[in-house]
């Protein structure tokens, strides 16, 4: 089949000139009876703006129209026994992209504040939360990097501190596997080796040039609470189990003034809203003063 394109002479401002590919898509999507949004690609955002228009034109004052979208993948995961569905809403579209990312960026995604959440696992267990808030954690399973939380308990396992879900990388030499978090961009670094399975040893280090005040006062305060009269708690997700480790050591403590400068900056980042980072020089005298005048007034 052939396709001639002939331009107007008359005026070439009312002509609209297509390649041959969508002409013949326009005339299949014809024969097809089919509806022009099809060939479309949209994101899910944008999707769901021009679903909000469509609600909107359809309402007047005699009615109240309302859409959803519904998605259920074609390819049907293995599941395991200890597998589990979630039923979740969410009013940000941005969550669905972000989660679409996760094979490829090989992040974990926080959720935070949600309002409508349940969980039913294989057994037909449900666990719903409508009350409270709650906060959902999403990654993509991967051989060599998986998620580890990280707490620090007294001798009646209470929390004294915690550092959250973090995404941790593992990398195996000589029957020794090195477990390193893989978050650059975090002040706190944590290094954990593991001989057949279990944790044999737990190191923290703090590099001051990343992160912003506010992550680098919680560095701090979580290697404060380190000792050995306190054990790290520490759940693998990938084994799905909490382990028990000693601490052998407290660790050095950190110069006063440099820990209640970083803390000023931090209430001062808290009340503007805005990333505060370690000047790269040594800050002045007169200066460290202002923020701390600042930190106490705020």
């Amino acid at each position: 089949m052939g396709i001639i394109s002939e331009l107007s002479q008359i005026d070439t401002g009312y002509v609209i000139v297509l390649p041959p590919e969508k002409m013949v898509t326009i005339y299949d999507t014809f024969v097809r009876n089919e509806h022009p949004m099809k060939h479309i690609l949209l994101d899910y955002q944008t999707a769901t703006v021009l679903m909000q228009g469509i609600v909107e034109a359809l309402s007047n004052e005699e009615r109240t129209v309302s859409a959803n979208i519904n998605m259920e993948n074609r390819n049907k995961p293995n599941y395991s026994e200890s597998a589990a569905t979630f039923s979740l809403k969410i009013n940000d579209p941005k969550i669905l992209e972000e989660l679409k990312k996760l094979p490829y960026s090989g992040e974990l995604l926080k959720i935070d504040k949600l309002k409508d959440f349940s969980i039913k696992s294989s057994n037909g267990t449900e666990v719903r939360s409508k009350e409270q808030d709650v906060e959902l954690y999403a990654w993509s399973e991967r051989e060599d990097e998986f998620p580890i939380a990280i707490q620090i308990v007294d001798e009646q396992d209470k929390t004294i501190k915690s550092l959250g879900l973090q995404l941790f990388a593992a990398k195996t030499e000589d029957k020794i596997t090195h477990i390193e978090s893989k978050d650059r961009n975090q002040p706190l670094i944590v290094k954990i080796t593991e001989s057949e399975g279990k944790i044999r040893t737990v190191g923290f280090s703090i590099d001051d040039t990343k992160g912003d005040a506010v992550q680098l006062l919680k560095a701090m305060d979580f290697i404060r609470a380190l000792s050995p009269s306190r054990r790290l708690k520490a759940y693998n997700s990938k084994r799905g189990k909490f382990e028990i480790s000693s601490i052998n050591a407290k660790p050095k403590d950190f110069d006063q003034l440099r820990y209640d400068f970083i803390r000023s900056l931090a209430i001062i980042q808290k009340h503007t809203n805005e990333a505060i980072h370690l000047p790269d020089s040594i800050p002045t005298s007169e200066s460290v003063m202002e923020v701390f005048r600042t930190a106490k007034i705020l």
